[in-house]
């Protein structure tokens, strides 16, 4: 026989849920009847908030779901059970239940439109907390300090009360907040709040007129009535406004806001200021803007001889915190140009603007307009005004030759009329014929179309040595006499090519020698002639170092003989290697001139130190030095830092280039990065400035390596013979003496031979 003994099933389980206050969530919990007839499970709720139904019938061979519902009424943590039974057994699931609740949803959104210092209203409808239990008695409170209502309010039982919401913003913009309604046992309902603050009616509206680029102050009066210092924070509207951005105002006391208007361009348009503070609220003002054409600038009249030209300097101001490129343009280019065409101006920068004239009349006035434009600052006009005079003495034209030599120069005459003439040139001078000369087929009847240029060569051939004058005038033939006359110089000089002197040293020492003269071709005396020297540089390079390194002092001060030289203290110091020549010049009062060639060559100079660096391969070291300007000046000199082109790899440097500041040393630094094991490696640094010269030897070496030596030693307590020491001492120094094996390799090879 067997006998068969079956037990209940009990099942344990956990629900959680979690939701606001006064929301309701439910959860459904499968029921699952396998077998072959209907089931019918009562079920049995412990704890507040939880709810369901409490029985649930299960067709066979089905699923039913069971709805648990959880909704509570406050903030708080809520446990309970649930029990599952089923009828004719005694079998049951149970769950443990745990509900936790957070704070209460709003139960509304709430938006409002109005205008600021407007009050507007709203009504909301509360509901009872409490249900049918009881009336609830609300106390109201709101974030918003511009919204105001009844202090409580009551709400009957299982009812809802309306509530009038009032909202008075002192300011415009939008502002989120919160009305509360709180019963006197905590709980409470809320609603959120959007204000949506328009701006409030202008105070007034303000008519403003100003012209391009100037300022126009408009006073705005304002007046605190309270007790209290107010601060207004300002903000205003409108192109070219300008003014404070806050603004305090004492107790009982009236100020006035200065407010600006200085528009850039022509324009109508309109602007608004706006004073907005927390005590008293928000006011402004309407602004209605006009700007007008910019006032024309007058230029001074501009008057020159007619062929001759002059010029204006006018200024420009960017008002702007940003760069600004204006382009300039004349109506008259004939007469008036501007320089530069393209300027370009800082911000908040100042710059000068060149308005040339050139005549093209007699005493008739001519005028034009000079436009300075850029499409983010607007327009600058400059009113331009100029008349020709009748020429008289042109620029001199100077021309140099050697005595019993011909040089030429050109004289450049431009017909400044918009109409052909006709001209004629003469010579006017009173140096023997044949010293000057003009190099043209014809000198009268030549037609010259308006504005066009003629180059008219001029031959000076000079005899002695001395200052020739002359004059070419040029004159336009009929009408009215209008003549040009243009002075002629001509100016002996000679050239000693075969007579040149060299000196020659090294940078940063000095060099003191006599340097002496002859005035060849000078020509009897009547009397002391006084001269002067001067140096005239070939290489415009060398011009800042030559200036300082060289000097030529005259030992007389007048030619007393033709055949006495001069002699002159010659000092050259240079302080850096420079390879040059100049030109020594020497003027006679009376006319003539002798060039001498002058050659200068400063070699490198002694080693200022010697810099060594020690590194292992692939590490860095570093060395600095200090270099001091010799000169300390007000302003920076630049220097630049180099190797020799025979240095090696290795070495590295910083910086490239730099400024000495005056007497304060500046650091250069030399590094050493070997790639490799070999010798030491050098090279030299030099750091130059125009004047000076600094040179430094560089030697890079390795650590030297110092292989590891092991010893070793046995301590053992043994007995030696005399014939087992010998053997020791043998075989010792057999492993001391070193073996050449390149040596035995080589004489084995050679024996196989």
């Amino acid at each position: 026989d067997l006998e068969f003994v079956a037990t209940a099933s009990n099942v344990s389980a956990t629900l959680e849920f979690e939701c606001a206050a006064r929301q309701l969530i439910s959860q459904e919990i499968p029921l699952v009847n396998s077998g072959d007839k209907s089931l019918t499970i009562r079920a049995a709720i412990t704890g507040d908030c939880f709810s369901g139904p409490r029985e649930l019938v299960v067709p066979a061979l089905s699923t039913e779901q069971y709805p648990l519902r959880f909704k509570p009424t406050w903030i708080g943590e809520y446990l309970g059970e649930l029990s599952f039974t089923i009828s004719n057994s005694n079998e049951a699931n149970t769950y443990r239940l745990k509900g936790i609740s957070e704070e209460p949803l709003a139960e509304g959104h709430v938006t409002i439109d109005c205008k600021a210092r407007q009050s507007s209203s709203v009504t909301l409808t509360v509901p009872n907390l409490f249900g049918l239990d009881r009336e609830a008695t609300y106390t109201v409170y709101s974030d918003l300090s511009s919204v105001t209502g009844e202090p409580t309010l009551k709400v009957p039982t299982a009812s809802t009360a309306p509530f009038e919401l009032t909202i008075s913003p002192s300011k415009s913009g939008v502002f989120h907040g919160s009305v509360t309604f709180t019963a006197p046992n905590g709980q409470y309902v809320w609603y959120t709040l959007d204000v949506n603050s328009a701006r409030p009616p202008e105070e007034g509206n303000i008519q403003v007129q100003a012209k391009v680029r100037e300022a126009v102050m408009i006073a705005i009066p304002l007046f605190n009535p309270t007790d209290e210092e107010i601060s207004f924070n300002v903000y205003f509207m409108g192109d070219g406004v300008l003014g404070r951005s806050n603004l305090r105002i004492k107790p009982h006391e009236s100020c006035e806001y200065e407010l600006y208007f200085s528009p850039l361009f022509e324009m109508e348009g309109k602007g608004s200021v706006h004073f907005v503070s927390d005590a008293v609220g928000e006011f402004w003002y309407k602004l209605s803007l006009k700007a007008t054409t910019a006032v024309e600038e007058m230029v001074e009249e501009m008057v020159c001889e007619v062929g001759t030209r002059t010029s204006r300097m006018v200024a420009v101001q960017n008002p702007l915190g940003e760069e600004v490129m204006l382009s300039a343009s004349s109506s008259n280019t004939r007469n008036f140009t501007v320089s530069p065409s393209q300027l370009v101006i800082p911000p908040y920068g100042l710059a000068d603007v060149s308005i040339e004239y050139i005549p093209s009349s007699l005493n008739e006035v001519e005028t034009a307009e000079v436009t300075l434009q850029d499409p983010s600052v607007g327009v600058w006009v400059f009113k331009c005004s100029g008349h020709g005079l009748t020429p008289t003495v042109m620029e001199t034209t100077y021309v140099t030759a050697g005595i019993g030599q011909s040089a030429s120069s050109m004289v450049t005459f431009t017909n400044p009329f918009p109409a052909a003439i006709s001209i004629a040139l003469s010579l006017k001078t009173e140096e023997k014929a044949g010293v000057f000369g003009i190099m043209v087929k014809r000198m009268r009847g030549i037609t010259m179309a308006p504005f066009a240029n003629l180059q008219i060569p001029v031959a000076f051939s000079p005899e002695r040595m001395a200052l020739h004058k002359g004059e070419l005038l040029v004159e336009v033939e009929g009408g009215d006499a209008i003549v040009w006359t243009f002075p002629l110089e001509g100016v002996s000089e000679s050239l000693n090519q075969a007579n040149t002197f060299r000196y020659k040293t090294k940078a940063r020492t000095r060099l003191q020698d006599q340097l002496e003269v002859t005035l060849s071709g000078l020509g009897p005396l009547g009397k002391d002639e006084p001269f002067t020297h001067e140096l005239v540089m070939q290489n415009p390079a060398e011009r800042a170092a030559l200036k300082r390194a060289l000097h030529i002092t005259a030992n007389q001060h007048a030619i007393t003989s033709p055949d006495e030289p001069l002699t002159f203290t010659l000092t050259f110091e240079p302080l850096r290697v420079l390879h040059t020549s100049v030109d020594f010049v020497i003027t006679k009062a009376s006319g003539g001139r002798w060039r001498f060639e002058i050659i200068l060559e400063a070699t490198e100079p002694d080693i200022d130190g010697t810099i060594v660096l020690e590194s292992a391969v692939n590490q860095t070291d570093t060395k600095t030095i200090n270099i001091v300007n010799p000169e300390p000046t007000s302003k920076s000199v630049p220097f630049s830092v180099a190797l020799t082109p025979e240095s090696a790899m290795e070495f590295t440097f910083t910086p490239m280039k730099g400024y000495l500041d005056g007497g304060n040393p500046t650091p250069v630094s030399v590094m050493f990065t070997p790639k490799e094991y070999g010798k030491m490696v050098v090279g030299r640094l030099v750091v130059q400035t125009d004047d000076m010269q600094w040179m430094y030897d560089l030697k890079g070496t390795r650590p030297k390596y110092d292989p590891p030596k092991g010893t070793s030693k046995v301590k053992a307590d043994v007995q030696h013979t005399e014939e087992m020491e010998s053997r020791i001492e043998s075989a010792s120094m057999t492993k001391s003496a070193s073996k050449n094996f390149i040596r035995g390799n080589l004489t084995r090879k050679l024996n196989k031979k």
